[in-house]
């Protein structure tokens, strides 16, 4: 772990890989899973991970990010592609602030008619399950320690896309949006994951953090 003198550095926007680090710290470095990985560093929930030599796999759909990641990541394996149900194509929006590019057509709109976030243009883009993703490229001897997913409202369908028989992370943090935090239990991606045998253990303003049962 990163420390200054006073308090512990981290790079997540509400601290979530410092919480992270709390939950794992008698783990040794292991392999992470972060969909929805945007920026390498910038509100990263998983660099201070790969600073302290864990290593990973990093998906974004938003294109130019694949020399960044070479640029401050090489170690891991980056993959430029949405998560979904299928092999394909899908169609995905690009805003002014590339943390907010989505492949939903409903957060598309709401950002565009609700805040002052310009959305920029529409592009196609390789769409991948996560089942197919990590069959491909999660190193064998491996397990997954712990899956971040930040999505803009696609968590879902992310979900759904795993094999859960298969690949089990210990802690999921997934992003959930507007969403009344005393109502959590209601949102379709977390019911999905207490399915799964995961239960909220923490949550953020922005993440809920879930551990296997």
């Amino acid at each position: 772990m990163h420390w200054t003198k006073t308090q512990p550095s981290f790079f997540s926007q509400d601290g979530e890989d410092f919480l992270l680090n709390q939950i794992l710290e008698s783990q040794k470095p292991g392999f992470f899973v972060d969909v929805g990985s945007a920026d390498p560093v910038k509100a990263s929930n998983s660099y201070l991970f790969y600073l302290n030599g864990w290593r990973g796999l990093c998906v974004d759909a938003s294109p130019g990010l694949i020399s960044l990641y070479q640029k401050y990541r090489p170690k891991d394996l980056f993959i430029n592609a949405f998560v979904g149900k299928c092999l394909g194509t899908r169609e995905f929006y690009i805003f002014n602030e590339p943390f907010l590019n989505t492949g939903s057509r409903q957060r598309k709109d709401f950002l565009s008619e609700k805040t002052d976030y310009e959305f920029q243009q529409q592009v196609l883009v390789q769409q991948l399950p996560l089942s197919e993703i990590l069959k491909k490229n999660m190193p064998p001897e491996k397990t997954i320690e712990f899956m971040s997913l930040d999505v803009e409202e696609g968590e879902l369908e992310v979900l759904e896309s795993n094999d859960w028989s298969r690949y089990r992370p210990r802690v999921v943090v997934m992003e959930v949006l507007h969403q009344d935090r005393e109502k959590i239990g209601e949102n379709s991606a977390v019911q999905f994951l207490k399915k799964q045998g995961y239960r909220p253990t923490i949550i953020l303003p922005r993440s809920v953090f879930f551990t296997a049962l």
